[in-house]
């Protein structure tokens, strides 16, 4: 799976350990795998959303479903944003995976302090991310440990 890493550190040739348990394979069609590596400046963290978003778009193109990119995008800044604000690991890892049914996007932070929805106020700039990914993704939760957070979406599940 390809590797991306943010920072001053370029990523090595071999991949890290997964931070993710092993999907049985004969339900994946096709996946990638990215780690983040944190640098250290939350901005320059934050910048690499976009990078990510462009990934996971061309991804959807090449599985040809184009009509879930934007909707996978979003979930997949929301949860990423989630992980670089509220957890402290050195990395962050993304997993995005086809199964014949779903689309089933995973983010690992390293952090047991699992995600909740909030209510945000009117004037608050934040705290409305988990309330998108719970409108949007078919369905939406932790890990049993808690360092990793996931949703779904329902495709067709072809890579026709």
């Amino acid at each position: 799976m390809p590797l991306l890493a943010a920072g001053p550190a370029a990523p090595s040739l071999t991949e890290p350990p997964t931070p993710f348990a092993p999907s049985p394979p004969s339900k994946v069609l096709d996946g990638i795998e990215l780690r983040i590596v944190r640098t250290g400046d939350a901005e320059a963290d934050l910048r690499w959303l976009g990078r990510v978003r462009r990934v996971v778009r061309a991804k959807l193109r090449l599985w040809r479903h184009e009509d879930h990119a934007a909707d996978a995008a979003l979930l997949v800044t929301e949860l990423l944003t989630n992980a670089f604000q509220h957890t402290e690991g050195s990395d962050v890892g993304l997993r995005v995976t086809l199964t014949p049914a779903h689309l089933r996007i995973e983010v690992a932070d390293g952090s047991p302090r699992r995600p909740h929805v909030r209510q945000a106020g009117p004037d608050d700039e934040g705290g409305r991310g988990l309330l998108l990914v719970q409108a949007l993704a078919t369905a939406w939760g932790t890990s049993d440990d808690g360092t990793t957070t996931w949703c779904t979406l329902r495709t067709s599940g072809t890579l026709s």
